[in-house]
């Protein structure tokens, strides 16, 4: 295949992956859901081919011991949780994918099939669309008042990170010889960084200012601006005009700063953005890491330990812990702290040699990704954007083009292609697995009513038979059956996903109330009661409670009472299970009558 038509080819398939297939929305949505898994299994196969056809070579990578420790963290992490094993299975399905897709492009890289700048040109394209529609959202709302915008992304503070990893590369295009090229990249910057702004994603402003200031410290190294000598030869090339212009640059960025700062202390004191909404996050996970110092409690567990210490609700639900160092602690322990510390240190050491053995023509890549990466670092002292698998795969391909050296070392064993095409392959079969298992979940499920509730809920058992440890298939199930008036088996589905998910509390409210209704009485006061322990706060758990005791308790909703209406306050949709989307929006049933 010509050179041309292959760069095409990634460029799409790299645009593809990051606008729509690894967001939430693609990773969610079963056609899109179904879509990617095609896309992975023919990007696995191609690279298998020409791994073992292609002639290529093995080489050693910056990452190779980072990516044992962390192997190792993973492996100690699950084997002290099993109780979590499926949730934790998940979580190291998209591990095990992003370090394939690092070895994919480093491998790449190292023999020459691909180059750092088409992979950067793919980030660009998204780049494109992605700013294209965070206007068109920001246009559609302006009756609406200022409102955050999340363009594809989805939610402004990912957004506001995907931004900090593409602008760098956008404005370093502004330097290309091509007047075009110039143009175009200045309004994308143009726009770009003004829709950055208007997410009014806090720590995001802290990691730009990281970012800018990165880029500036390596401009004034390039220049030798520190040196006294250095300093005195740049003054003497600048013309007049060009010293107004650094002096105008200085003056908006100082103003900048300062309005950045106004806005920070602003936005302490507007409702829902107050220190105390991330304080009790951090220490949840402090609390975590004490619980378990060495292990943690495995990769994506972080949700259900929020809401077994905290009442949830009211509180509300969080995946991660809004930090690296903390979410990593929480889930991995020491052992992870350790490979995150490794990690850092492994990256600088590849960066910082790179920067004087680059070529020219390829030191504004590493000027961009050094600047994309030190922001990305600072953003996730204190958010977690790259739980977005977009955000995570936009860091690899960063990371790639810096880190990749331009004369690699090759392994002096070379490693067997029947022990890559293994790992490769099962990463596929448990990708197909899981979508199967999702997409048949959720369609069995679209255009439920009360008329066929029951006979939805019984065919999730193929479901369930499929993927027996998934708390939500059990919790949806249950919910059915109590829909359709089946209490014996919505208390059985509500039984397993309490044993599976004992963390929620709308296992356990469910549970009490259909214990209630088929006359366990007993069993539906201690239900209640392991619910009220899970969330204290959450009154309205008081009123079943309380006629339940009485022998009172009411088992059937009101006549006119819609189980799937939006409106329904005792529908409340909270304590989602993290990573995967309820298909129905619904957890607390009827007959709770969580409203006296």
């Amino acid at each position: 295949m010509p050179r041309r038509s292959t760069q095409t080819i990634l460029i799409l398939l790299i645009t593809y992956v990051l606008l729509i297939g690894g967001t939430f929305n693609g990773m969610l949505n079963p056609e899109i859901k179904l879509i990617s898994m095609i896309v992975l299994s023919v990007g696995a196969a191609f690279w298998l081919f020409i791994r073992t056809r292609g002639g290529w070579h093995w080489h050693r990578t910056p990452l190779d011991g980072a990516l044992l420790l962390w192997g190792l963290a993973f492996a100690v992490s699950t084997a002290a949780n099993l109780d979590q094993a499926r949730r934790i299975m998940l979580g190291l399905w998209y591990m095990g994918l992003y370090i394939t897709v690092w070895y994919a492009l480093a491998d790449a890289l190292m023999n020459g099939a691909v180059k750092r700048e088409t992979l950067i040109d793919g980030l660009i394209a998204t780049a494109a669309f992605v700013i294209l529609f965070g206007w068109v959202q920001v246009y559609g709302n302006i009756g609406a008042g200022l409102v955050r915008p999340g363009s594809v992304i989805g939610n402004p503070n990912s957004l506001a990170g995907f931004l900090i990893l593409a602008l760098p590369f956008i404005v370093e295009r502004i330097g290309t010889h091509r007047p075009s090229s110039r143009a175009v990249m200045t309004v994308m910057a143009t726009f770009g960084i003004i829709l950055f702004f208007l997410t009014q994603s806090r720590s995001a402003f802290l990691a730009f200012g990281a970012a800018v200031a990165a880029r500036i410290i390596l401009y004034a190294y390039e220049h030798k601006l520190h040196t006294r000598d250095g300093r005195a030869a740049y003054r003497e090339r600048l013309t007049p005009l060009q010293k107004r212009l650094i002096s105008l640059a200085f003056l908006v960025g100082l103003l900048g700063v300062l309005a950045v700062a106004v806005f920070l202390v602003y936005s302490l004191s507007v409702p829902g953005r107050t220190l105390d909404l991330r304080s009790f996050i951090y220490d949840t996970a402090f609390t975590l890491f004490n619980e378990q110092p060495i292990t943690g409690h495995g990769i994506f567990t972080f949700g259900g330990g929020l809401a077994r210490l905290n009442s949830t609700p009211p509180t509300e639900p969080h995946s991660h812990a809004h930090s690296l160092i903390f979410n990593t602690a929480a889930e991995t322990g020491i052992v992870g702290l350790l490979a995150l510390g490794f990690t850092v240190i492994a990256s600088l050491r590849a960066i910082v040699p790179n920067l004087n053995r680059f070529p020219a023509s390829e030191k504004r890549i590493l000027r961009a990704g050094t600047a994309a990466l030190i922001g990305f670092g600072v953003h996730h002292v204190l958010d977690l954007p790259s739980m977005m698998p977009t955000i995570f795969l936009m860091m690899l391909i960063s990371l790639s083009v810096c880190m990749i050296p331009i004369q690699p070392s090759p392994l002096r064993r070379t490693v067997t292609r029947w022990a890559t095409a293994a790992l490769v392959i099962a990463l596929v079969i448990t990708g197909w697995w899981g979508t199967i298992s999702y997409n048949m979940y959720v369609n069995t499920l679209r255009g439920v009513t009360t008329a066929n509730a029951g006979e939805r809920a019984h065919a999730l058992d193929a479901v369930i038979t499929l993927d027996p440890l998934m708390p939500v298939y059990h919790q949806q199930q249950g919910y059915l059956y109590a829909v359709a008036g089946d209490y014996a088996h919505a208390a059985a589905a509500f039984e397993r996903y309490t044993q599976l998910a004992p963390e929620y509390v709308a296992g356990w409210a469910n549970l009490g109330g259909l214990y209630g209704v088929i006359g366990r009485q007993e069993d539906a006061v201690n239900a209640i009661r392991s619910a009220l322990q899970l969330a204290p706060e959450m009154e309205s758990l008081e009123f079943p409670l309380e006629r339940i005791e009485q022998g009172i308790f009411q088992s059937e909703p009101p006549a006119d009472s819609d189980p799937f209406a939006e409106d329904i306050p005792f529908n409340v949709n909270i304590n989602q299970i993290q990573y995967l989307r309820l298909a129905l929006p619904r957890q607390f049933l009827p007959l709770l009558r969580l409203t006296p």
